[in-house]
């Protein structure tokens, strides 16, 4: 499986948000938890993140995870359902 991860320039990025009409949350979280694999989580969460439209920073290490991110405000609730779902760890 190829490692997943953004090939778009920030700029391009930045252009595509602003040229956006719905409006967009910013949430910020981290969260002290075991990850066996990171790099499979972080696949897993980046697949994720896109089908939801999600723009941002996610950090991921064996500690947890660090995110700073910007999400479709009518993606919100399934993007707290999914994330909860992808791992009972992250909720709370």
């Amino acid at each position: 499986m190829p490692v997943l991860h953004n090939r778009i320039s920030n700029d391009a990025l930045k252009a595509k948000m602003l040229a956006e009409s719905e409006p967009r949350t910013t949430i910020s979280f981290y969260k002290y938890f075991h990850i066996a694999d990171p790099k499979a989580t972080r696949d897993a969460l980046y697949q994720l993140f896109t089908a939801l439209n999600v723009f941002g920073r996610v950090y991921l290490a064996h500690e947890g995870i660090n995110a700073q991110i910007s999400v479709p405000a009518s993606n919100v609730e399934t993007f707290r359902a999914q994330l909860y779902a992808f791992d009972p760890a992250l909720e709370g």
